[in-house]
Order: C-alpha cells, then sequence, then structure tokens
C-alpha cells in the first residue's frame, strides 16, 4: 500500500487536478441527484389512507362545491376541500410559494403531519382572514404569529381595487417529518370564495377533495364507487392516491427525471474520460518502471493489482473529496441555489453510497485498461522501449 501511495503522488500536479477534476464531477453529481430529490420528496410524503379527487379531464378545472358532500361513500372517514390560489408576494413577484384556500376545521384534521398549537388554530378559526404559514415558509417571509400579510391575486382577482388579499398569520406549522413540505400557506376558503371578483356563476367552486378512508387496502374499490358516482353528471371525476396526485404537480415541470438523469451521465462520462486520460498517460511514462520490476521478479498479478489500487485511489480519494463538500454546502451550512423553488433541499444518505460507488467504479473502468497492458508486458518489450 505504501508503494501505491508513492507512485499516486509522484506528479503531485497531475495527481492533484485529476483529484480535484473527479470532485467538482461528483459534486455537480450530488447536486443534480438533490435537486431530482427535491422535486419528489413531496411524493414520499403522501399518506396511503389519503385520496384525491378532481376533474376527470384535467386539475385546471373545478369541480362544484355541492360534490363535497355527494363524495360520501362506503369506506371514507371524513372529506375536505381545497382551491390552488396562484398569488403574488407583492414586494418580491418572484418569490414563489405555494398557497391554498381550505376549509380550515375539515382539512387540517386530515393532516396530522402538520404540528399547529391548540390555541393558535382556534385563532385562525376565529379570524376570516387568518392564515397558517409553514415554519419554513414563516422564517424566509420574516413572518410571526399576528403579522400581515398582503398577496396580489394572480388567478382570483380580489374586490379591492389594487387587487390585494390581505391576510393575518394567526399560526405557523411544524412537522415532525422532515420530507413533509413547511413552505405552504392555508387559508380560509370562504374569504376566497366570498372575495372574488367574479360573476355568482364561477363561484361556490373546488378545486378538488381530499378524502380520508378508513382501509387503504380498499383504495381501488372507493375510489371507482366515488367516480362511479358522478360518472353522469356534467362534471365527471379522477379519484387517486395523494402519492399520484403530487406526481400530478411534478409533471407539470416536464420530464425533470429523464432531464435530470441526462446531465448526471453526461457527468460520469466526463469522469470517466478525465481519469482514463490520466491513467493511460501514466502508464506510458512508467514503461520502463514496469520493465525494472518485472527484472526483479515481481509477478504480473502484483503488477496489475499495483496499477488498479492507484486508479482506484485516485478516484475514491476525489469522489469522497466531492461528497465531503457537497455535504457540507448542503446539509451542514444550509445552502439552497433556490430557497422560493425548492422546499427541501438536503443530499441524502443514498446519494452518498451512490457517490462513493461512482467514483469506485469510474477507478475500476478507468484504471483496469492499463493495469491489464502493464501485467501482459514482459522485461524485455518493456526495457527496449525506455
Amino acid at each position: 500500500m505504501r508503494l501505491v501511495f508513492l507512485n499516486l503522488f509522484r506528479n503531485k500536479i497531475s495527481t492533484l487536478l485529476t483529484m480535484f477534476g473527479i470532485a467538482i464531477a461528483i459534486f455537480l453529481f450530488c447536486i443534480l441527484e438533490t435537486v431530482l430529490w427535491s422535486f419528489t420528496a413531496g411524493v414520499e410524503a403522501a399518506d396511503v389512507s389519503r385520496l384525491v379527487v378532481r376533474h376527470k379531464e384535467s386539475l385546471v378545472f373545478p369541480l362544484p362545491y355541492s360534490y363535497v358532500n355527494k363524495a360520501k361513500v362506503d369506506g371514507v372517514l371524513s372529506i375536505s376541500y381545497g382551491n390552488w390560489f396562484g398569488g403574488v408576494f407583492e414586494p418580491d413577484d418572484k418569490f414563489f410559494f405555494a398557497q391554498f384556500a381550505i376549509d380550515m376545521e375539515s382539512y387540517v384534521p386530515l393532516y396530522p403531519e402538520m404540528k399547529i398549537p391548540p390555541e393558535d388554530f382556534q385563532s385562525v378559526l376565529k379570524d376570516r382572514r387568518g392564515c397558517i404559514l409553514g415554519q419554513r415558509l414563516a422564517d424566509r417571509l420574516k413572518k410571526k404569529v399576528g403579522d400581515t400579510l398582503v398577496l396580489k391575486g394572480g388567478i382570483y382577482f380580489s374586490q379591492d381595487d389594487g387587487n390585494n388579499w390581505e391576510f393575518t398569520v394567526r399560526a405557523i406549522y411544524t412537522s415532525d417529518r422532515p420530507n413533509f413540505d413547511q413552505t405552504i400557506m392555508f387559508f380560509h376558503w370562504n374569504y376566497l370564495n366570498e372575495g372574488w371578483r367574479a360573476p355568482e356563476s364561477q363561484k361556490n367552486l373546488v378545486g378538488y377533495l381530499v378524502l380520508k378512508i378508513d382501509d387503504p387496502a380498499k383504495t381501488a374499490e372507493i375510489s371507482k364507487a366515488i367516480d362511479k358516482k358522478f360518472s353522469t353528471e356534467s362534471e365527471r371525476t379522477l379519484t387517486m392516491t395523494e402519492k399520484a396526485f403530487n406526481l400530478e404537480f411534478v409533471s407539470m415541470m416536464g420530464n425533470l427525471s429523464l432531464l435530470i438523469r441526462f446531465f448526471g451521465t453526461v457527468v460520469v462520462f466526463t469522469i470517466l474520460l478525465l481519469s482514463i486520460n490520466t491513467n493511460m498517460m501514466n502508464a506510458r511514462e512508467r514503461i520502463g518502471e514496469i520493465g525494472l520490476l518485472k527484472a526483479l521478479g515481481f509477478s504480473p498479478r502484483y503488477i496489475f493489482k499495483l496499477y488498479l489500487s492507484e486508479s482506484l485511489l485516485l478516484s475514491f480519494i476525489g469522489g469522497l473529496g466531492g461528497l465531503a463538500i457537497a455535504f457540507l454546502l448542503i446539509n451542514i451550512m444550509g445552502w439552497n441555489p433556490k430557497p422560493t423553488f425548492f422546499s427541501l433541499f438536503s443530499v441524502q444518505p443514498t446519494t452518498l453510497v451512490i457517490g462513493v460507488l461512482l467514483s469506485l467504479f469510474t477507478g475500476l473502468i478507468s484504471g483496469i485498461t492499463p493495469a491489464i497492458v502493464s501485467s501482459r508486458m514482459s522485461a524485455s518489450e518493456a526495457l527496449r522501449s525506455v
């Protein structure tokens, strides 16, 4: 092993530059994987005992309010509803965060993951303009309980001449589940329905229904029963699991998984080219050394292991450096490239494991050819080429 280290750092500049290149590549790989995880974290947080009912054609089409009571079938314990609001935060119109108009009394109990002080929740119920913010969102907005929050309507125009919707922060929720989104705003559906500047025919509509069922094993049966109930109505429904519903939001951004995986493949290919080039150059520069080792009686197997070990160690150290930088920057220092877009941004343990394996794989692939060529070269052939 000592000989491996000595050979590896014989040309310090070349070795360090190669390690640096591998570290950067692995760091970029971690960033891409973390971005992908951030998009899908909400999907994994879905509860199997919750179903979502939306318009059969698309999520953008609303459902009549009367469906709230009609959706009650065997196996459904409770029902609530909500609307996507799509307001704009006035001080910074680029600050995006999710806002939902919900029925507070029935909606919040469906999500036990949300931890809200009981007295604060009662304050929300009593205040028509009261709203609930996630802890991370409150921190970014620099809001606390009792503060005023003003949004400008983007989809729903208020009766205010300036199209302003004014809210009072009455509660801030937290969660003991790390992947539960804490960057959402909830407010009263009645406030939206009554304050919206629109004809009466366009009111009393809901974007989706949320149902709590008694047995997740009956998901398909209950979903079929609900959709059948509305099959003859003008507004037909599509019932799905909460996980499938969350995936629809992710799919609206396009095939991000394919795009991110493509860039990840480019990164891996770049690592391989870099490592292969370095190892081949090192092998050519050390032909005389191979001849000397063969002349001294070192076996082809020993030379093979020597060269392959150097390649593996080079890639491993470089990859470990890239993983360490990513973990320190994101998980320890809390760096987030777009806090208003990525509600959760953290390097996951699986990403670290894949990063280590990717580094070793790179070392193996880039080092196997030089190792084989060097081990098969005869002493006389190697010495003649010096």
